[in-house]
């Protein structure tokens, strides 16, 4: 359900992939949660916790239990994805539900 999720979201236009593209929306205050892959790289999950903090609009960063491939597909991407950045407060909220829900299981 979370690929599902995470698919749709990409193709409504609310979830932009990669580290530039994340960092830029934090920046403008944009985002509403972050993704990290969990194989993504502790010099990623660093620098991306730097800039949500950093932020003016403080951003959750939650890592979802997916891979960068696993998280690839979902979004559709050919490359393997380490982080996203969702920018509608109804998806993110979904998102995070889903994600709790995996950690449940």
């Amino acid at each position: 359900m979370l690929e599902n999720l995470l698919g749709l979201c990409k193709r409504a236009g609310r979830l932009a992939v990669g580290f530039d593209a994340v960092t830029a929306l934090l920046h403008k205050n944009a985002t509403r949660l972050v993704l990290l892959a969990a194989d993504a790289s502790p010099k990623t999950q660093k620098e991306i916790q730097f800039h949500a903090q950093q932020a003016a609009h403080l951003t959750p960063v939650h890592t979802v239990p997916l891979t960068k491939e696993q998280f690839a597909r979902a979004v559709g991407s050919a490359k393997p994805v380490a982080v996203a950045a969702v920018t509608d407060d109804g998806f993110a909220a979904r998102i995070i539900k889903e994600i709790n829900k995996a950690a449940v299981l």
